[in-house]
């Protein structure tokens, strides 16, 4: 039962700190790679304290849900630039890209090193 409301507060916990940390796309990233670094880190770590911190409060501070919330809104603004691009220079440019190269950037910052920062805490 302890376990229990550790777990509870810990969660709780994790998903405050994300959501004052995590207000732009590029902070979702850091706390992301901070998380999956802390995460790595405790791969030798017994069962109820993986429990209450890995996937309490680690689990909780680092959801890519919110990663892919940013993402979608960043594509989202790009195509909705992109369209005003079409509209002013179709004749130069009929074919703009449909995002931008920042965008697919934040992606592959985010899920590679992601892996990348888990990897780093396991080998510590």
């Amino acid at each position: 039962m302890l376990t229990a409301i550790a777990f509870v507060v810990a969660a709780a916990a994790g998903a405050i700190l994300r959501g004052a940390l995590a207000t732009s796309a590029w902070r979702v990233v850091a706390v992301n790679l901070v998380g999956s670094f802390l995460l790595g880190l405790m791969a030798d770590v017994d069962t109820p304290e993986l429990t209450i911190i890995g996937v309490g409060a680690l689990g909780s501070f680092t959801t890519f849900s919110s990663f892919i919330d940013h993402v979608g809104r960043a594509f989202d603004a790009d195509a909705r630039s992109g369209e005003r691009v079409r509209v002013e220079s179709a004749a130069t440019n009929p074919t703009p890209p449909d995002s931008s190269a920042s965008t697919w950037l934040l992606i592959l910052v985010g899920t590679v090193g992601a892996v990348g920062a888990a990897a780093l805490g396991l080998a510590l």
